[in-house]
């Protein structure tokens, strides 16, 4: 027999410990050995019966232990709650004949993480060991998966029972698939989904924000098609989250820099080119959310990120002057040249305000005020004026401290 699985034995033992059998002598050894069958692993069934019967305080008994080099066994002979993980995971079984089944071939695709996720939800929801294969928590597990098969499978499923008809699963969980299935990338569950009627406006978009968080670009692209999806819930929080993940190609298609149609389209700042596939993303406040993501942009720690964010930021013509000084003046404080010589540098920035002034009066580094006093406009004059800072210095006290500063550059 060959198996084949990304999981460690390990894992899957651990999975297989936790769920509970019938504690009948003959029931528990033909589970043993069945599962040794389906893990390849004969010395399974031993380290399976021992477990169970420690927990009883029996000893195994050999006549019993010899049962277990067989290597048949019949599909009606596992507990129900095996049959419903093994299937929710996405085991292919072929029919034999009309009475016996037997486990050929095993695709499983989860990862180990996932595998580890999936003890989690053993230990924290006790309520799995009496699911049935028409339970709505399956149904949610697969799409999580991403199990195509056995989604496909479950949806033709109600309490078990194969159906020529959909089950009838409530529209939430329908909902729950969608967002779970969006968050861990499966492109082609999260189409299945939206076709057979799951709505990504539930939860305020958490579909989109999910797959906005983890970088999934095409499903962003799917969930956009769909008029109910709306960008703008919960203020914005897709592009937010996409933001400060480091997704800038979904960001952009979220500002609706980018078209559906082409991913590879050149981006456009200009307002009136944006008007269609802004009203198709419904981003409704852009400067306010553009400001958000400007303040949480210029507090990160990386570097190229940093960059990358204010390129992308400074480029949209919807970002407004009150963007920019906050920005800056956080560069400012953080004592960042890069980040302050790329805001000062923007034509929104025609003079700066006296906030401005007052956060470097209060800052003595001077690489900082070297930046602002090397930035020109239009015309080629300075936009930082000492005349300006020195008399917002006075009216605040720090006038020596700039001077200091100020003395330890060469203008």
């Amino acid at each position: 027999m060959t198996t084949t699985s990304t999981l460690p034995t390990e894992i899957w033992e651990q999975i297989l410990m936790r769920l509970p059998i019938d504690a009948y002598l003959y029931q528990l050894c033909r589970v043993s050995r069945q599962m040794s069958v389906i893990l390849g692993d004969i010395r399974f069934a031993n380290r399976h019966l021992n477990h169970f019967l420690a927990r009883k305080g029996v000893d195994v008994p050999a006549l019993w232990v010899t049962m277990l080099d067989r290597k048949t066994f019949t599909l009606p002979a596992l507990p129900f709650s095996y049959k419903a993980l093994f299937f929710s995971l996405g085991m292919q079984v072929r029919k034999r004949d009309k009475l016996r089944l037997r486990f050929n071939r095993f695709a499983f695709s989860f990862s180990p993480e996932t595998a580890r996720n999936l003890l989690d939800s053993i230990e924290n929801n006790p309520e799995i060991h009496t699911l049935k294969l028409g339970d709505p928590i399956l149904l949610i597990w697969t799409c999580e998966a991403g199990q195509e098969q056995a989604f496909s499978r479950l949806m033709l499923l109600d309490n078990g029972k194969n159906l020529s008809r959909k089950p009838k699963y409530t529209q939430a969980t329908m909902d729950e698939c969608l967002s779970g299935a969006a968050e861990f990338g499966h492109l082609r569950i999260v189409s299945m989904l939206l076709e057979a009627g799951a709505d990504p406006s539930w939860e305020e978009n958490s579909a989109l924000r999910n797959a906005a968080l983890n970088g999934h670009e095409d499903i962003v692209r799917l969930l956009l098609t769909d008029a109910r999806t709306d960008a703008s819930d919960k203020e914005s929080a897709a592009f937010i989250a996409a933001m400060d993940a480091g997704h800038f190609g979904i960001a952009r298609l979220l500002l609706g820099q980018e078209s559906d149609e082409s991913a590879s389209a050149p981006a456009s700042s200009d307002p009136e080119s944006l008007a269609q596939t802004q009203s198709r993303t419904k981003f409704a406040h852009p400067s306010a959310q553009l400001n958000q993501a400007m303040l949480n942009a210029v507090r990160t720690s990386v570097p190229e990120r940093k960059r990358e964010s204010l390129k992308l930021l400074l480029g949209d013509a919807r970002l407004d002057l009150d963007g920019c000084v906050e920005g800056l003046a956080i560069c400012i404080r953080y004592e960042d040249p890069e980040g302050v010589r790329m805001i000062a540098s923007d034509a929104r920035l025609v003079e700066f305000p006296r906030k401005v002034y007052e956060v470097v009066c209060r800052n003595r580094d001077a690489a900082v005020l070297m930046e602002l006093l090397e930035v020109q406009d239009a015309d080629g004059k300075r936009k930082f004026s000492l005349d300006v800072l020195m008399r917002v210095a006075e009216s605040m006290g720090r006038q020596k401290t700039v001077q200091d500063t100020l003395a330890s550059l060469t203008i």
